[in-house]
């Protein structure tokens, strides 16, 4: 299904015994944590496994992260604010907490490219800011020159493929692009701006989602919009009338990187969106043509996979006239079998050429089409 397509779920209701989750690449685990109930971790096809904690971090969880050195941050809660809340599990197994962090209301961890921590606060809270390295932190709110949040209500944080941390707040989302600078000075955010006006203002921002193409998902309580990378291009707006979203109140979004596929939980069930985006890869190594051949009844786009970000794809027929070029969006790019004039490809094989962004590297395929 390379072609943008939706489906659902059977079931209208879902509940989750655990209320964070988070995947450990190098170990191939996903942990889990349950408030009250602790910290555990399940291989694959295997049945969680309750995980040792010790007892300065105790069975309140309220987060967990993972981050590129193979850390897992953990948030808890409790009754006793003299606590530490903050805790990391290295990647050698030894627990630490951090004693001059004692914030009962951490309700997302998100580690940035910088190795500092990005916490949302319940409560209106706001965000606090942690440098794990030098204990370093800081609070950030709706005060301008401290983070000029439109709203202290942050309710999704995310940290884009360029290292800009994208704010979800009740009155729309914000951008801090320069994360490294976080504790210097005054800081605000910015608005990413649509024709002059702020994106999505005084919109309930419930969930944001980064896909393969840096393309970010918005979730709100009026119904799912896609924007351009950088929020100044509104690319689309999916609602229960003109999709088959279940609900347009949004409560969570996650992106599978390979298939690129958007799942999408409402408040009346899950549902799942096939997209045009995938992770990119690093280096050329070879194609994936979906559907090859393309047969008289399918009306969809083709999808190439398996592309560098940002990659040059032509399609040439076979006499070798270009019949269209497009950009890779991550590491997939599409074609909707239409040359530049809007005619439908004819029967025949099409070579499909890749060529890097910077021109270093080459890939060619072959796609069959029969009409």
């Amino acid at each position: 299904m390379p072609n943008q397509r939706w489906s659902s779920s059977p079931v209208a209701n879902i509940t989750i015994g655990f209320n964070a989750a988070a995947y450990l690449a190098s170990e191939q685990k996903l942990y889990l944590s349950n408030f009250g109930g602790g910290l555990w971790s399940q291989s694959d096809g295997q049945a969680p496994v309750a995980v040792t904690l010790p007892a300065t971090i105790g069975p309140f969880i309220t987060s967990l992260a993972t981050d590129l050195a193979g850390n897992l941050w953990i948030a808890t809660g409790g009754n006793n604010a003299q606590l530490a809340t903050l805790h990391v599990r290295r990647s050698n197994g030894q627990f630490q907490s951090f004693s001059s962090v004692y914030q009962t209301n951490i309700l997302q961890i998100l580690p940035d490219d910088n190795g500092f921590l990005w916490m949302r606060l319940g409560n209106a809270g706001g965000l606090l800011i942690f440098d794990p390295q030098t204990n370093r932190s800081r609070f950030l709110d709706n005060r301008s020159g401290q983070g000029l949040l439109p709203n202290n209500n942050v309710r999704s944080l995310v940290n884009d493929r360029n290292g800009i941390i994208w704010v979800g707040t009740d009155l729309g989302p914000v951008v801090f692009d320069n994360p490294y600078g976080i504790f210097d000075g005054f800081v605000d955010a910015q608005s990413p701006l649509i024709n002059g006006r702020r994106l999505l203002a005084n919109e309930v921002i419930t969930a944001i989602a980064v896909d393969g193409g840096n393309r970010k998902w918005l979730g709100t309580l009026n119904g799912l919009y896609r924007v351009a990378p950088d929020g100044s291009q509104l690319l689309d707006t999916f609602t229960a009338v003109n999709s088959p979203l279940p609900s347009n109140t949004i409560q969570a979004l996650a992106i599978e990187p390979v298939s690129g596929t958007v799942f999408i939980q409402t408040v009346n069930g899950l549902v799942s969106y096939r997209g045009t985006a995938t992770e990119p890869i690093q280096e050329l190594s070879g194609l994936t043509i979906f559907p090859n051949p393309v047969r008289p009844d399918f009306s969809g786009s083709v999808g190439i996979n398996g592309l560098t970000d940002n990659a040059t794809v032509k399609i040439l027929d076979a006499g070798g006239q270009l019949v269209y070029e497009t950009r890779s969006q991550g590491g997939t790019a599409t074609w909707n079998l239409r040359d530049y004039r809007g005619r439908q490809a004819q029967t025949g094989i099409y070579l499909i050429v890749v060529v890097t962004s910077d021109g270093l590297e080459g890939l060619a395929g072959k796609l069959a089409v029969v009409r």
